[in-house]
């Protein structure tokens, strides 16, 4: 599960402001696939376009979510960031709320 890659990840050393960063990174080559979509770029130009993290699919995956969720995505991903660099909280609790509330 994703906690469970969570803890292990930071058991090994990953930082979490870096994990809060993937995750963004993430859903902004997900909104960049979606307006390119919308902007009528054929699916199969958009992994070159956005430079996708190796995703073959990640024009797929991006039409399936809607553009106010990965909004929000971003917007988590954002808070999160800063409420941990600037100490406001727990870091494991942080990155485990935010990979919730991203996959909820």
């Amino acid at each position: 599960t994703a906690p469970t890659a969570i803890r292990s990840l930071m058991r090994e050393g990953e930082e979490p402001v870096k994990l809060s960063n993937y995750a963004g990174y993430a859903v902004q080559h997900l909104m960049a696939a979606k307006r390119l979509m919308a902007a009528g770029l054929p699916a199969g130009a958009i992994k070159m376009k956005v430079g996708a993290w190796g995703n073959d699919e990640v024009a797929f995956h991006a039409q399936k979510i809607p553009e106010a969720r990965l909004l929000r995505a971003l917007r988590y991903c954002f808070e999160t960031e800063l409420r941990l660099k600037s100490g406001a909280s727990s870091s494991e609790l942080e990155v485990r709320e935010l990979i919730l509330r991203l996959t909820a």
